[in-house]
């Protein structure tokens, strides 16, 4: 898994790279937080035992653009305990997972598997999808999990509305990096996300990529077995999904 990790403040954003990700504009949107981290998780598929649980991330300053990068097996808890201290600390907390967060059931039983609108010819279900689903859930589950441990009282969002009016918390967006955007390293993966996130400011809603009929949650399924809430809702309620841009071969 690599982790893209950004910190917006005090000044409108100014993307450093508009090929990441399609510019969203809107004036009128609520301005986001004085001061907010994003964070973009992806995982590495588990090649042999002891690859389990290794994790990549980048953690960049926005609009600064300085970024540090991060590799390595025991770095998914390192990664907890900066998002832990971000929230200690009052900040809000945008953290993505670049796997599927959620799929749909529809009530048309031969549809059963389809791709998710948006997904493009890199559906949910086929070929990567599955590998990131399954082991991408897992490691979301943990990082909730731990993250409930140490900060028990702070609230878990998938509204950005709803986020950016408590201007606390934690936000949770899946990253969609198709092959075509990806960078040639995990850890630049990660730096692509997180720059697609902070492009769609200041209302990152108006860029969702994918929707799902019926949506079952899996990632609120990982936040209720965490503890962060005990509404059922959370179990069909979608999150934002950012696509970033297919990167120009020439620039």
């Amino acid at each position: 898994m690599s982790v893209a990790w950004g910190r917006v403040s005090g000044r409108p954003l100014t993307p450093a790279a508009s090929t990441l990700a399609e510019r969203v504009t809107n004036d009128s949107a609520p301005r986001p937080p004085d001061c907010l981290r994003a964070a973009s998780c992806r995982l590495l598929r588990r090649r042999r035992l002891d690859q389990a649980g290794k994790l990549r991330w980048a953690r960049e300053e926005v609009p600064s653009g300085e970024i540090e990068r991060h590799r390595g097996g025991t770095e998914i808890a390192e990664l907890v305990e900066a998002v832990a201290g971000d929230l200690g600390d009052g900040v809000p907390v945008a953290l993505g997972f670049e796997c599927p967060l959620f799929v749909p059931v529809p009530e048309d039983p031969f549809r059963l598997g389809s791709a998710r609108p948006g997904e493009g010819s890199r559906p949910w279900s086929a070929g990567a999808g599955t590998g990131a689903l399954t082991t991408g859930l897992v490691q979301a589950a943990w990082v909730l999990t731990d993250l409930r441990r140490r900060r028990p009282t702070d609230l878990v969002f998938f509204d950005w509305a709803s986020f950016n009016a408590a201007g606390a918390g934690l936000y949770l967006w899946e990253t969609f990096v198709t092959e075509k955007a990806k960078a040639t390293t995990h850890v630049d993966d990660a730096a692509i996300a997180v720059a697609c996130f902070t492009a769609a400011l200041p209302d990152p809603g108006r860029a969702n990529a994918v929707t799902a009929e019926r949506p079952l949650s899996l990632v609120g399924a990982a936040g209720l077995w965490a503890g962060w809430s005990d509404d059922a809702e959370f179990l069909r309620t979608p999150c934002l999904v950012l696509k970033a841009a297919e990167r120009n071969p020439a620039a």
